[in-house]
């Protein structure tokens, strides 16, 4: 099974991805970070709580530490020259902080957490470790940096592509299937600590946009939004909004 796996994912990473093919490869990534978090947090690694609201990763700085998240939110960013600020994904229980940090250690954009962010340290050694003792998993490693690598391809794609309603649509399909997958889905309902101003600087609009968006969305019966609580109320129609681009 994975011995074609590097193959297509080179390939498919070159064209674009409809929104619902997307979805289906995040189920992929999700499941495959997971397995990597069982192994080392099992393997009585080092754990560490990142305070919120803490922007402990910064552009241009040099770091040789990968993190795996155990619980908690966080995302990855860059500002531009103008001060204004581009969100490029959002990192969820199970996603690897920094996972290229044994050959890429000076970092190309900042990350920020947005609640208390519980991790365990991957050192660049323990990729070794992995790559010794546990061969399957560190191939699944490697090709879950290209998963992710074509799923920011369709997400700036998306940016550019999509309405503000379909871009909205979009993020809240990618945030439920995710954490569905770890377990933070209930009644379709999930926790998202989600500004105004981060889903602004997310979807490249303005947070008066964004109100207007997500009151439309509310107004059409498609979701239900109270405090930092999302729940979706017709998933079909949503993945049809989204499924328009097919």
């Amino acid at each position: 099974m994975y011995s074609s796996f590097s193959t297509s994912v080179n390939r498919l990473a070159t064209v674009y991805f409809t929104p619902e093919t997307c979805l289906k490869l995040l189920c992929i990534a999700s499941v495959t970070f997971q397995r990597l978090c069982t192994y080392y947090t099992n393997s009585g690694e080092k754990k560490i709580v990142i305070d919120a609201k803490k922007i402990f990763l910064h552009q241009n700085s040099i770091n040789r530490q990968c993190f795996i998240v155990n619980s908690g939110w966080a995302y990855r960013f860059k500002d531009h020259m103008n001060g204004e600020r581009q969100i490029i994904n959002y990192i969820l229980p199970g996603d690897i902080i920094s996972p290229l940090a044994l050959v890429s250690p000076k970092k190309k954009y900042s990350i920020a957490s947005i609640t208390d962010l519980h991790v365990s340290v991957l050192k660049p050694e323990y990729l070794m470790d992995l790559y010794t003792v546990r061969p399957n998993l560190f191939s699944l490693y490697i090709e879950i940096l290209d998963w992710e690598n074509a799923m920011l391809i369709e997400q700036m794609t998306c940016i550019g592509w999509l309405t503000a309603y379909q871009r909205t649509v979009y993020l809240l399909l990618n945030l439920y299937e995710r954490l569905k997958l770890v377990g933070c889905v209930k009644n379709d309902t999930f926790y998202a600590p989600l500004t105004q101003q981060l889903l602004a600087d997310t979807l490249s609009l303005s947070i008066v946009h964004v109100n207007r968006t997500i009151k439309r969305l509310r107004d059409d019966n498609l979701i239900k939004m109270e405090s930092n609580e999302i729940e979706l109320l017709d998933i079909p129609s949503l993945k049809q909004i989204v499924g328009t681009l097919n």
